[in-house]
């Protein structure tokens, strides 16, 4: 098998960021957004000359992307981009879900200022589900969290969750877009952003949950449709 070749990737010399971390986040945004899939092979050596840069930097990344387990390494076949693995998953999903949930009953009562401009994200995200990619949603989906935990002060919960949720936006990539799923997505959203408008944080965790957990639906599906893109299927 032929290594996967790399798409609409330029990095950028002049940055003060390292080439190294320039590489890594590269990789990383194509195998969150499925241009490289699971079991996708991958080389020091192809990745390099397909992004005009040393073995160096390249190495560095290909070395975070294995201690952040999206990379495995094989001593027969080479590097691929690593499987998803249904348990690990699964569990990424329950614990979203609990955090994201029970971080508003911990949390503090976002200013006006603050609701407003999570309308304004919402808004901005309507607008863009007819016309938007699958990456302009994904940023506006992750916008829109970032932003809630920021406003009720739990920066530390998204940072968390941020960590175990790699496995979850790979699933939505590969499943692909979906204009009735999108817009249930961000109907969501607004029923989480007017019931925290009207402080009933009930109601707020009860819909946090279930739009969170929803993704198992999505992880089940794709498991049983797309069984190679797993460490072994879904039971």
């Amino acid at each position: 098998m032929q290594d996967t070749a790399l798409t609409h990737i330029r990095l950028d010399h002049g940055k003060r960021n390292t080439m190294g971390e320039q590489v890594f986040d590269a990789l990383r945004e194509q195998i969150l957004t499925a241009q490289l899939k699971p079991g996708d092979k991958l080389s020091e050596q192809r990745v390099g000359e397909q992004l005009q840069v040393s073995r160096t930097p390249v190495r560095d990344a290909f070395r975070r992307l294995h201690d952040a387990e999206m990379i495995e390494v094989y001593p027969q076949s080479g590097t691929r981009v690593a499987l998803i693995d249904v348990d690990r998953a699964r569990q990424a999903i329950f614990i979203r879900a609990t955090l994201e949930s029970l971080a508003f009953a911990r949390g503090r009562r976002p200013t006006t200022d603050e609701i407003e401009e999570l309308e304004l994200l919402v808004r901005r995200h309507e607008r863009q589900l007819e016309s938007g990619s699958m990456i302009d949603h994904f940023r506006a989906d992750m916008q829109f969290h970032a932003g809630l935990m920021t406003a009720i002060g739990m920066t530390t919960v998204w940072r968390t969750v941020q960590y175990c949720a790699a496995d979850m936006v790979r699933v939505q990539f590969l499943i692909g877009p979906d204009l009735a799923h999108l817009r249930n997505i961000v109907e969501d959203h607004r029923a989480v952003l007017e019931a925290l408008e009207r402080g009933d944080l009930p109601e707020v965790e009860r819909r946090m949950r279930e739009h969170l957990e929803a993704s198992a639906t999505d992880l089940e599906g794709l498991a049983q449709s797309s069984p190679d893109y797993f460490t072994r299927p879904a039971v």
